[in-house]
């Protein structure tokens, strides 16, 4: 059983039915032993609904259920930064960085809390490991959509050529058990 309620919930959560997916991430917490991953996209989604204050508590709880992870400390550094908390943005997003989480947006947002903090070079450079970032992610997804599109699966080829040109690359809501 366990994962049902997440799965669910992850459904919804593509979708923007934050209310639907919250009350299926909280069966899935309501159940002996939880998904692990709950936390963190219950902490998500307040995040994504402007709520960092009620995120928080959930993605405490997420970096300790998934201590070698770095999605719950860049989902944290984005509630931190909602909530003027410049300092502990940017050391849940160092934290991310360190656990491997090196992607455009995770350097983006902690250059904004550098900024916030008056941190002027340090904001510069992590941009510009946004924008190298950003290109390696670019490059893969284009290697990935001519797989795909070799495999004459075209839809998706498509899909995955528009996120390597978009400026505003999806990220995944859930990753699945």
């Amino acid at each position: 059983m366990q994962g049902l309620y997440y799965t669910l919930g992850c459904l919804y959560l593509k979708d923007y039915g934050y209310d639907q997916a919250l009350a299926q991430f909280n069966s899935e917490l309501a159940l002996d032993s939880p998904y692990p991953r709950t936390y963190l996209q219950i902490g998500h989604a307040y995040t994504d609904r402007h709520q960092p204050q009620k995120a928080i508590p959930f993605l405490e709880k997420a970096t300790h259920a998934e201590p070698e992870s770095g999605k719950p400390w860049v989902e944290m550094g984005r509630a931190y930064l909602m909530t003027d908390q410049f300092d502990r943005a940017a050391s849940a997003l160092e934290k991310a960085i360190k656990l491997g989480n090196k992607t455009a947006s995770t350097y983006f947002i902690v250059s904004t809390a550098y900024r916030r903090m008056g941190k002027l070079d340090l904001a510069q450079q992590a941009v510009k490991h946004s924008e190298q970032a950003s290109h390696e992610q670019s490059d893969r997804a284009v290697e990935h959509a001519r797989t795909v599109a070799a495999k004459q699966n075209y839809k998706i080829a498509v899909s995955f050529f528009y996120y390597s040109v978009s400026p505003y690359r999806p990220n995944p809501k859930c990753s699945h058990p």
